[in-house]
């Protein structure tokens, strides 16, 4: 969904990141839909947590978003650099500060949509921040039952934990999305059964998603996996995860079930 770049505001001497769409994505509406979306998602959902957007503007007719510059990794390329699970005092840590930053929003009547590893930043100073709400929509709408997409699965990080599409200022770049009319939104191995059956979507779908993203960050692997997105739907439609209990035995000691 979008190429960022470091910058200096010169105005306000101030280092930030522009992103911008794709060249290829430059005259898709709904690609400019989202792009707008995520800008106001941000803002209407302003919180500690969550990325700030400083403002939107276009460059000889390509459109940027204006962001607070952020330095540090992405929980994705952190879980991919570990050999161990993530101890749990971290987790929780990592966990409050997610569930402050979707309280925000949900106040708001925001719904993030696609909450994963990804979208997930852990700053150098501590902080936890939600980026992307590029697939956000307002809970009163019925945007869930337009035409929409499923993501790609995030590429592997390269040695230094970054993706291969982004080397390190703000979030990883979204990967190419496949879209086809009645297809649910989200990247599959995260989705809610609603967002999959294509269902109205509360709140309660980004709860979903985070809780995958615990089980990740304390067991090591994801809670529903497959070859194809098929395959990890039905899995999350028709299956239950085994236990964190029996995969890691650091929850297992510290979490009675």
């Amino acid at each position: 969904m979008g190429v960022v770049y470091e910058a200096e505001d010169l105005k306000l001497a101030r280092r930030v990141a522009l992103k911008f769409l794709p060249e290829e994505l430059g005259d898709d509406p709904k690609a400019l839909l989202r792009f707008e979306r995520e800008a106001k998602g941000c803002v209407r959902s302003h919180h500690p947590n969550i990325c700030t957007i400083h403002g939107i503007d276009e460059y000889e007719h390509k459109p940027f978003i204006v962001m607070e510059l952020l330095e540090g990794n992405s929980l994705s390329a952190q879980l991919a650099l570990l050999s161990e699970p993530l101890p749990l005092p971290t987790v929780l840590e990592i966990a409050i500060e997610i569930c402050d930053g979707l309280q925000a929003a949900h106040t708001k009547g925001i719904i993030h949509r696609d909450i994963k590893p990804a979208n997930i930043f852990l700053t150098n100073h501590g902080a936890v921040k939600i980026l992307d709400f590029g697939l956000a929509k307002l809970a009163a709408t019925q945007e869930d039952q337009e035409p929409s997409v499923v993501k790609a699965e995030d590429p592997a990080p390269d040695a230094l934990g970054h993706s291969p599409r982004d080397k390190s200022l703000n979030c990883p770049a979204n990967h190419p999305t496949l879209t086809v009319a009645g297809t649910p939104v989200g990247t599959a191995s995260y989705m809610s059964p609603e967002q999959i059956s294509g269902e109205h979507l509360d709140a309660r779908t980004d709860l979903f998603s985070l809780g995958i993203v615990l089980y990740e960050m304390a067991t090591g692997r994801r809670a529903f996996e497959g070859p194809t997105a098929a395959i990890v739907h039905e899995a999350i439609l028709q299956r239950t995860p085994t236990s964190a209990h029996e995969l890691a035995s650091h929850v297992r000691a510290a979490w009675k079930p």
